[in-house]
């Protein structure tokens, strides 16, 4: 997509978009650099991974203290307090 002309932000938008997670090793770094891209994306894509495990952990920690313990569907447990 660099090659094509698209610029950082479009790259990152589509990665977002795309909800791909990179987990790149250093031999993927130096190869992505020797193809052109920038550090500011390669750091982009090797952020995605962290980004994905914080999503997770907020999504586990949402369920287990909000939907577990009655704050899901039927709202707070002493509602009728």
């Amino acid at each position: 997509m660099v090659k094509a002309g698209m610029s950082d932000e479009d790259v990152m938008r589509r990665i977002d978009g795309s909800r791909t997670i990179f987990r790149l090793n250093a031999d993927d770094i130096v190869f992505l650099r020797n193809q052109g891209i920038s550090d500011r994306l390669v750091t982009y894509m090797m952020d995605t991974f962290t980004r994905a495990a914080l999503a997770e952990q907020q999504r586990r920690y949402d369920y287990r203290w909000g939907f577990h313990y009655g704050y899901g569907p039927w709202g707070h447990p002493h509602w009728w307090w």
